[in-house]
């Protein structure tokens, strides 16, 4: 059998594959488990982010009604060009 040219041809044939880089992490081959380890170090200070995060929270909420307000009253603000003389009916 004679090897196949190039004809331009997309078709794939079963030789064709293309082997995609992947990082060290996800090689399941080296997967020693200890990953998981690494995200919890940390157990006591993510509560404390936990609660931090919410009085920011609370801090922001009364912010966000003025901050509304400011940009209707900035809209509103905006001149209008006058209505068109050319009338419809």
């Amino acid at each position: 059998m004679e090897p196949e040219e190039n004809d331009g041809d997309d078709e794939k044939s079963e030789g064709d594959s293309i082997d995609y880089p992947t990082s060290e992490g996800d090689n399941d081959a080296n997967d020693d488990g200890d990953d998981l380890s690494k995200d919890d170090t940390n157990n006591e200070d993510g509560e404390e982010s936990s609660d931090s995060e919410e009085e920011e929270e609370e801090h922001l909420a009364p912010t966000v009604p003025a901050l509304a307000q400011y940009k209707v009253e900035r809209l509103l603000a905006i001149p209008t060009p006058p209505l068109s003389p050319v009338s419809l009916t």
